[in-house]
């Protein structure tokens, strides 16, 4: 790493008090596990620096050998390296995360709202009581897994149109848009990117399974597998 981009990495994680070193952007993760990051951030509502180490080769090798640690994404909070996604995730289901976090905003991003059964809800969510209810009805509907084909192979719900995240920019035609279209991932942070970017793209239809199939497995299937 030259001296370079070492001071730009300690220049950016010193003047933004919460930086997501990510592949992909917020509003387009290009793994998984830079979207479960992005998905518990904005669950939080935590305002952020995300910056796109595919863009660069510099942040995207400098990085790693600024914090010493291996694998991308990586969460700094007041300068200060976090982790990654797993340390990030198990952060947060332990309140952890929501503390330091209420030590950068006056806001109530700090706060814990849900507790285990009780899934995040946004402006775009439905439930997996509502998505059964719809099944149940005969309503007409399509369901979108976004999750990668080894994930789909453990468990899926019946009839479901399997398209990976990082495939979805490609496969729109394949959507239909005059009737619901419910997204679901593992627990409902990939998902609601994607369906933040379905909407941006004129699917009003689109809709997040809040806490995805492992809420969909626990609630609705418990006899389906978990992972």
């Amino acid at each position: 790493m030259t001296d370079e981009t070492q001071a730009w990495i300690a220049e950016t994680v010193r003047a933004n008090p919460v930086v997501l070193f990510m592949k992909g952007t917020r509003q387009f993760p290009q793994c998984g596990f830079s979207a479960t990051v992005v998905g518990v951030l904005q669950q939080l509502g935590t305002a952020f620096r995300d910056i796109n180490v595919l863009d660069d080769d510099r942040p995207r090798e400098g990085i790693k050998a600024y914090s010493n640690w291996p694998t991308i994404p990586q969460l700094y909070v007041k300068g200060e390296l976090v982790g990654g996604c797993d340390i990030v995730r198990e952060m947060y289901e332990a309140g952890e995360l929501q503390d330091l976090l209420a030590k950068t905003s006056p806001s109530d991003a700090g706060q814990r709202t849900t507790g285990p059964d009780q899934m995040p809800m946004a402006g775009y969510d439905i439930d997996v009581h509502a998505l059964a209810g719809m099944r149940a009805d005969g309503i007409a509907h399509t369901v979108l897994d976004v999750r990668e084909p080894d994930e789909v192979a453990i468990c899926a719900i019946e009839d479901s149109v399997s398209i990976p995240m990082q495939q979805v920019p490609q496969q729109l035609e394949m959507l239909p848009s005059e009737r619901p279209l419910i997204v679901l991932c593992h627990h409902g942070t990939r998902s609601a990117t994607v369906t933040d970017f379905l909407r941006n793209n004129g699917f009003d239809n689109a809709w997040n399974l809040a806490g995805g199939i492992d809420a969909w497995s626990r609630l609705i299937e418990p006899d389906m597998p978990r992972y």
